[in-house]
Order: C-alpha cells, then sequence, then structure tokens
C-alpha cells in the first residue's frame, strides 16, 4: 500500500486525466467543486475505481465531504487508508 504522504501523487494525476485537464491546471483549482469543474457521478464512479486500482485496495469507504473538491478528495482517501492500516 503506499505510503499516505504519496496519496496526492497518485490521486491528482488520475483526478486530472478524468477531467481532461493538465496536472499543473488542477492543482491550481485544488478547492473548486468537482462538479463545477466537470465530473459528474460517473466520472467519479471511474476516476474512484481507478485510484482504488492503482492504491492496490478494494473498495474505500469515502466519507460524501470527501467528494467535494479535488482537496478534500485527496483528504478522504488519507483517512480511508489510515483506517485501513
Amino acid at each position: 500500500m503506499p505510503h499516505l504522504d504519496a496519496t496526492p501523487d497518485l490521486i491528482l494525476p488520475i483526478l486530472a486525466r478524468s477531467l481532461g485537464m493538465e496536472l499543473v491546471q488542477l492543482e491550481q483549482r485544488l478547492d473548486e467543486d468537482l462538479e463545477q469543474l466537470g465530473l459528474d457521478s460517473h466520472g467519479l464512479m471511474r476516476c474512484t475505481l481507478e485510484v482504488e486500482a492503482a492504491l492496490g485496495v478494494d473498495e474505500l469507504s469515502l466519507a460524501d465531504e470527501a467528494l467535494e473538491t479535488p482537496r478534500s478528495l485527496v483528504q478522504g482517501y488519507r483517512e480511508a487508508l489510515a483506517r485501513r492500516s
């Protein structure tokens, strides 16, 4: 399992690809709503499946608040991974 500090380096590129934007663009928009960035529920599901596969885990349980912004998504994965350790 990746170290918790590596989580943003793993998640943000996957999220950027899902949004069809460059990573540097996403890094400038970490506090914007995922839906406003263009990620619908299907895109979010695909993104979470790809992140979980990259992390080597099955079905991490994310709090609803984790699904608001890129920053909250990274934090949500950190918390979910910490609960599993």
